[in-house]
């Protein structure tokens, strides 16, 4: 029993990633494309994306929805995990990896920032945060540029690493792919290592995003700059 139970919570993972991933690599792509045409390009594929995951019906679907079902179905599967470890059961061996589990704890505390700052903040001072553009992560950039070039940089590698790593798992899971792997003996060894693909991911994006950060934090005319100080400010008063 609670083996489906397990299994029913990993095919409602897999689902959720999926779905976040949407989000995700929407959002990522604007913010990568700073280093190949500067905050317009950033800009200009942000007003393309965001009727996608900024409408108010998609967005509870694709980004807060997705999110929380993906962390609230892991807690769950690392709850039962936690109960088969204690009573000694050795017939069962998770899918996932620790550094894959160990991505993802550590983005929810870094979502989490995230949106506050990006979505949260901005829609309590003005009323509403969609019309902000990467001029405010440029300000947050040369405001505060330890905090926001760590802060992003981490966020954006490590969930590039946690969806590479389980992508594979995840369609897996949701097809329901019980085939087995064609003449093994005859197969070639691959050119690259699968598991360290997702290691290789990371890695690019790391740099794109280091990219993309230095070339946002030289931006020189930012409208709204007093208004963005108001609103970061808004933190120490609470």
């Amino acid at each position: 029993m609670l083996h489906q139970l397990y299994n029913g919570l990993t095919i409602v993972q897999s689902a959720s990633a999926l779905t976040f991933s949407v989000f995700y690599v929407t959002h990522a792509t604007q913010f990568l494309a700073a280093p190949f045409g500067g905050i317009e390009a950033s800009n200009k594929y942000l007003l393309l994306g965001r009727p996608l995951y900024q409408d108010e019906h998609l967005e509870p679907i694709l980004v807060t929805g997705a999110a929380s079902v993906h962390v609230l179905s892991g807690l769950a599967k690392g709850a039962i995990r936690q109960y088969w470890k204690r009573n000694s059961t050795a017939d069962f061996t998770p899918r996932s990896t620790v550094y894959h589990r160990r991505a993802g704890y550590a983005l929810i505390p870094l979502v989490a920032l995230h949106y506050t700052i990006a979505r949260d903040l901005p829609q309590k001072y003005f009323g509403d945060s969609t019309f902000l553009d990467y001029s405010y992560i440029a300000f947050l950039l040369q405001k505060y540029p330890a905090v926001t070039y760590i802060g992003h940089a981490a966020l954006i590698s490590i969930a590039s690493f946690h969806i590479a790593a389980g992508m594979n798992v995840a369609v897996k899971q949701l097809r329901g792919d019980k085939r087995q792997q064609k003449d093994t003996q005859a197969t070639s060894k691959p050119l690259v290592d699968p598991k360290r693909i997702p290691i290789y991911v990371s890695l690019v994006v790391s740099g794109l995003t280091l990219s993309g950060l230095y070339v946002l934090g030289r931006t020189e005319k930012i409208p709204l700059r007093r208004e963005y100080a108001r609103i970061i400010q808004s933190i120490a008063l609470k």
